[in-house]
């Protein structure tokens, strides 16, 4: 009954060579940080096809209500992320950590923008028109790496640490985030893993960043 109650929310709320880049301090946690991120599979690749053909089996698998709630994520909604309208956090919780969830949403836009402006990497229904995404379509060449999958692991790791009796459910819905890019048909697999991967990898730089624990603590101190 609760997943239905769930679903029911979201229906209405509607061996690759690696790029070490260092991200400029303009983000609001100024990381000033290294990553590797490997480049995406050449067209017509083995990884290529790999992707489309997990594109296409969840395509033809999907829901109504996977689509709905893929739907409500498009645009970074923090609640439909992890808040009550994900059945993740409570009211309270979610507004004590909501000014640290915004936070990292600018944080992980910022450190994602280099890598996407790089490769320039087309949405994979521009490139195959049996590719039908069930919801908006963004625009531009801006594919990869997946900045909607780098959020859900770095607010993961950030809020199972804040919130550790809920760790499995919060880091599992990290990682559901991403593959909801997958389902909605608006991000290949590949993209996911290197947003994924990038996640991580901001996620260990904030935990050297002296405005971040700053922010943290406050977060912490709120939730009891």
């Amino acid at each position: 009954m609760k997943n239905l109650r769930l679903i029911s929310r979201y229906s209405i709320l509607a061996a690759l060579s690696v790029l070490r880049f260092s991200t400029p301090a303009t983000a609001a946690y100024s990381l000033n940080a290294t990553y590797e991120v490997p480049t995406p599979p050449t067209a017509g690749s083995n990884a290529a096809t790999a992707d489309y053909a997990e594109l296409h089996r969840l395509q033809n698998n999907r829901t109504h209500e996977e689509c709905d709630i893929a739907a409500t994520q498009s645009h970074m909604d923090l609640d439909s992320f992890f808040g009550p309208a994900a059945g993740i956090l409570t009211e309270t919780e979610f507004r004590a950590v909501t000014p640290l969830l915004m936070e990292l949403k600018e944080t992980v836009n910022e450190e994602s923008k280099p890598f996407k402006e790089k490769y320039t990497r087309a949405r994979p229904y521009n490139v195959d028109a049996t590719i039908s995404p069930c919801v908006e379509k963004p625009s531009g060449a801006t594919s990869y790496p997946s900045s909607h999958a780098a959020m859900g692991i770095t607010m993961g790791h950030v809020l199972a640490d804040l919130i550790p009796a809920k760790r499995a459910v919060i880091e599992a819905q990290g990682i559901q985030i991403g593959e909801n890019r997958l389902i909605g048909g608006v991000h290949h697999p590949s993209d996911v893993k290197a947003g994924r991967d990038l996640g991580d990898q901001i996620y260990d730089a904030l935990r050297s960043n002296a405005k971040y624990q700053s922010d943290f603590r406050a977060a912490k101190a709120s939730l009891r």
